[in-house]
């Protein structure tokens, strides 16, 4: 019955780098999130702070709502939710266990979350999920807000109460400009600048064998009833042409803008600019409606010379004209260069040569000859010559062409004693594919005094690094670490959560490893999710990044 209760399941909203989408199908689209629970903090932390608000538990004494680990209704690690009976006195937690024992009789315990304002909200609502198992009616969960911290008086959004003989979780949408009073009637709370959350769990004094009300995955926002104007990534675009391309020496070229309008109905007139290289390159007159996105596209063809960073910024609402919720989304800007035929970098590694030996480092030198002084080194060394799935040196750390002197100095310290190891450079100007180059000969690592390690060298803990380079043109690379074999996934997201790619998926051998993205996606950002199982001490690792592709 427990496993029935854990399965989790993935519900229509994302909490990606702070990025909160309200459920679609809301009237409003301007929606300003004010909190969002998952309850992923140790419940020795409960009650705690978080979103500019406080969690408390009244009364003081007798069993309380705190963490129950290993229950949740939304896959967000660690798995876990509230539950009614959780804590004991508000310094402990309860001696009791949910799905095993029953709630206790005479509970009157509240879990509370504010301030909160809705000032300025002309609607408002929060979404919450909720398993509940109890005496049919006369014990529930309700849930509502109050005008005081300590939850006197609750407007009630809801509640909910009976046997769970489903082992099921169910969502409630509160609608803040229709409450119930405690005297009756419908009451709204728009407009007040001190509330809070309330979640109520009641009990009378007949002992019953049922399990109490669990709460996961609290959303809470408003709309404020203004327009919102986001500028998107500027785009470079052959002539007549939507697709995103490369600009190359020669060529002409037009540039676009995506842009959105977040509200309801249609904005006033207002004035968008594109500038290139400080120069006014073209203005035009628009209206949006609400909830539509746009692509606009100067009408003028621009090139531009080579061996020179440019730059286009496009802005929307250059006069103020329309009110918004947020005046800091309206500017996208772009660097990029034009890019020159036959100019991939080439960059020759030339050590280690033959009969090379390290004790505690080495310098690694190369020539370069890349006329645009543009590229970048990652290097990597490897027990062999063969392929491209080596150990990277110098992680998130990209060496620049112009490095003077053109050399590296490698820690060998703790390389394992008497191995070979190639060494072998990924260079990149961001703009061509990626060209690899190994060293002739292997470095032989020798320690003198025979304290370092002998065979295989392992990382100490799992890890996800950086992706290289960020922000990137067409391709980047991710490393990975597990001390131990390890079932792997890696998995890359737009912002909106949905699955764009599996970069890898399976077991794998301790070490580090490296995988490259060739995103065939269009500009904008992703993120890098990884979840490895340590193979031998079952160890779970998950982790995640934010990458920024250019074209």
């Amino acid at each position: 019955m427990r496993n029935k209760v854990l399965t989790t399941v993935l519900i229509g909203l994302f909490v990606l780098s702070g990025l909160v989408l309200f459920p679609a199908g809301n009237a409003q689209a301007t929606w300003i999130t004010i909190f969002v629970e998952h309850f992923t903090l140790p419940w020795l932390s409960w009650p705690w702070s978080c979103w500019g608000g406080a969690w408390t538990v009244q009364p003081p004494y007798g069993y309380q709502w705190g963490i129950a680990p290993g229950i949740t209704y939304y896959e967000f690690e660690p798995y876990q939710s509230i539950w009614c009976a959780a804590m004991l006195n508000n310094v402990q937690p309860s001696d009791l266990e949910p799905f095993v024992d029953p709630y206790p009789p005479n509970l009157n315990t509240k879990a509370i979350w504010g301030p909160f304002s809705l000032a300025n909200a002309e609607a408002a609502e929060c979404m919450l999920w909720y398993w509940v198992d109890t005496q049919v009616l006369i014990d529930y969960l309700l849930w509502g807000v109050s005008t005081d911290p300590y939850g006197n008086t609750i407007y009630e959004g809801g509640r909910a109460s009976g046997p769970n003989a489903n082992m099921t979780w169910a969502t409630a949408t509160m609608d803040m400009s229709e409450l119930t009073s405690p005297q009756g009637g419908t009451v709204s709370l728009l407009g007040y600048s001190q509330l809070w959350l309330v979640f109520q769990f009641y009990s009378n004094n007949a002992i019953q064998d049922y399990w109490g009300a669990f709460v996961d995955d609290i959303v809470l926002g408003y709309d404020d009833g203004l327009f919102d104007l986001v500028a998107g990534y500027p785009t470079i675009h052959e002539p007549d042409s939507t697709l995103i391309s490369v600009p190359y020496e020669g060529g002409y070229y037009r540039f676009g803008f995506p842009w959105a309008v977040e509200g309801i109905g249609v904005t006033p007139p207002f004035t968008i600019n594109c500038i290139v290289d400080d120069t006014l390159f073209y203005s035009t007159r628009l209206t949006g409606e609400g909830g539509s996105t746009y692509y606009t596209y100067a009408d003028s063809l621009w090139t531009g010379a080579v061996d020179t960073t440019h730059y286009v910024q496009w802005t929307l609402d250059v006069n103020d004209e329309v009110s918004e919720t947020y005046e800091d989304n309206n500017v996208g800007y772009l660097d990029f260069v034009v890019v020159q035929f036959d100019s991939a970098p080439f960059i020759e590694i030339l050590r280690p040569t033959e009969g090379d030996t390290a004790d505690e480092g080495f310098w690694i030198k190369w020539d370069a000859y890349d006329r645009e002084s543009n590229a970048q080194i990652y290097l990597y060394y490897d027990g062999d010559s063969v392929g491209y799935n080596g150990i990277i040196i110098n992680p998130g750390a990209p060496i620049y062409e112009d490095t003077d002197p053109d050399s590296f100095w490698w820690d060998t310290s703790n390389m394992p004693d008497e191995s070979d190891y190639y060494v072998y450079g990924l260079i990149t100007d961001n703009f061509n594919a990626p060209v690899y180059d190994y060293s002739d000969f292997p470095l032989h690592i020798h320690h003198e005094n025979s304290v370092y390690p002998r065979g295989g060298y392992n990382p100490q803990e799992f890890s996800l690094s950086p992706n290289f380079p960020n922000p990137f043109n067409a391709w980047t690379s991710i490393v990975y670490s597990n001390p131990e074999p390890a079932l792997v996934e890696l998995q890359i997201f737009d912002i909106e959560g949905r699955l764009v790619e599996k970069l890898a998926s399976g077991e794998v051998s301790a070490g580090s490893h490296t995988v490259t993205w060739n995103a065939d996606v269009s500009s904008g950002i992703y993120f890098c999710r990884i979840r490895m199982v340590g193979l031998n001490s079952e160890r779970v690792f998950t982790a995640s990044q934010k990458m920024m592709l250019i074209r």
